[in-house]
């Protein structure tokens, strides 16, 4: 999974155009993220890349650069 992978993801959950996600956004605002949108992400990440995603911590991300290191993160302990 790469950082575009990660971002066309979240454009589709969130029913966005691709390519309009960056990294910067924020969670609270730029971007229509809710309750749903945050187990959608869980399920999918789940789903197409076999990650297991805290939702406490996703919970916690107040940017789309957060949600991005969380599946890093996340890689990074697979792959450990």
């Amino acid at each position: 999974m790469t950082r575009q992978d990660a971002l066309r993801l979240l454009e589709e959950i969130l029913e966005l155009p691709n390519d309009s996600l960056h990294g910067g956004e924020s969670l609270r605002g730029e971007v229509p993220w809710d309750s749903m949108s945050s187990l959608a992400f869980i399920a999918e990440v789940d789903r197409r890349f076999g990650l297991p995603v805290p939702g406490g911590a996703v919970a916690d991300c107040k940017t789309v650069a957060d949600l991005l290191r969380l599946l890093e993160a996340a890689r990074a302990g697979r792959a450990a």
